[in-house]
């Protein structure tokens, strides 16, 4: 008996090339080919959805959250008044282990204060105090430590006027820096500097 010619191959293989003309091979984000289809099955598309949510997910994480000072001060902390003022050059800081918030730890943020220059040169500023007003470490007693953001930049920015306030941004440690200024709560590794408005 003579084998009969399998009619249904070249139904097969017709569906196979129109399946390679809607398809096509990509290389993804880990260097491995990702396989996208127009049509495919249903594993395809789940595929395709979760990578386009972890993409968008990306996105959104690039943008810094704002934190202003109160945010960074742990509800009820209560921050003393500091004394009189007085000319016999005394500028302790009262609260030099004030508590932190440890959820803040290696979030990217946006502060906005003043500058206290501690490293750098005339034209870029490598390592300062960020403050919640002017003169804050300078003229008058530093605030509690949780107060203060130490940031520090691998290469310098320039800072035009300390008389400003800036935003800075930057991933936020709740690792602490001690310095003869101040104890200071928070370090922040610093990526960009941009005046306040």
């Amino acid at each position: 008996m003579q084998q009969q010619p399998n009619k249904k191959l070249p139904k097969a293989l017709s569906a196979i090339t129109k399946l390679k003309s809607i398809c096509y091979y990509r290389k993804g984000a880990f260097g491995r080919p990702f396989l996208f289809s127009l049509g495919g099955n249903v594993m395809r598309k789940r595929s395709g959805l979760i990578i386009l949510l972890f993409f968008s997910f990306q996105l959104f994480a690039t943008e810094p959250k704002e934190l202003y000072w109160e945010d960074l001060a742990p509800e009820g902390f209560n921050e003393l008044e500091p004394p009189a003022f007085t000319h016999d050059n005394r500028m302790a800081q009262l609260q030099p282990n004030a508590p932190l918030i440890e959820a803040l730890n290696g979030e990217y943020v946006r502060v906005p204060g003043f500058v206290v220059p501690l490293e750098g040169d005339a034209d870029s500023i490598t390592e300062f105090l960020l403050v919640p007003y002017f003169g804050a470490c300078v003229h008058v007693p530093p605030p509690p430590s949780n107060q203060i953001v130490y940031v520090k930049f691998v290469e310098g920015v320039p800072i035009n006027n300390l008389y400003d306030a800036v935003w800075v941004t930057g991933k936020l440690s709740t690792q602490g820096w001690k310095g003869d200024i101040a104890s200071v709560g928070y370090t922040l590794s610093g990526e960009s500097v941009a005046p306040f408005e």
